[in-house]
């Protein structure tokens, strides 16, 4: 929790839990609560996922659809990582990848699935 009112605390006191919704009171962060029922609930644990490597694949964004380019992105790290699968942006907004490189190993570009995030944060556009 990043709550400048609640003193920038990295973890929620021990009588409080974090909860799922981001709030302006928590500078848009997962503020801590006693109750959670008004935030969306308790936020599950996180990372959710651990970080394995980089999988490279060809795709042609103007002749495939984003969920053909999501399978392509999916089938090269299952076949790089056996039982693997691309990451996705709200994987990475939400913390959710455990041992996640601070800077891209790799030179080329990265691309993340679009998973639960609106069109706008992932196209750059309402759909």
């Amino acid at each position: 929790c990043n709550c400048t009112a609640h003193g920038g605390l990295a973890r929620c006191p021990a009588n409080m839990t974090m909860c799922k919704q981001k709030s302006s009171e928590c500078d848009f962060d997962h503020c801590c609560a006693a109750d959670c029922q008004n935030l969306g609930g308790v936020r599950q644990c996180f990372p959710q996922y651990k970080y394995v490597g980089i999988a490279i694949w060809s795709q042609d964004c103007l002749s495939q659809s984003h969920a053909k380019q999501e399978e392509l992105m999916d089938a090269a790290c299952a076949t790089q990582y056996n039982g693997s699968m691309a990451a996705g942006i709200d994987d990475l907004v939400d913390d959710g990848i455990y041992g996640l490189p601070l800077v891209n190993p790799s030179s080329e570009h990265i691309a993340l699935r679009c998973g639960r995030a609106t069109s706008l944060q992932c196209y750059g556009r309402d759909a």
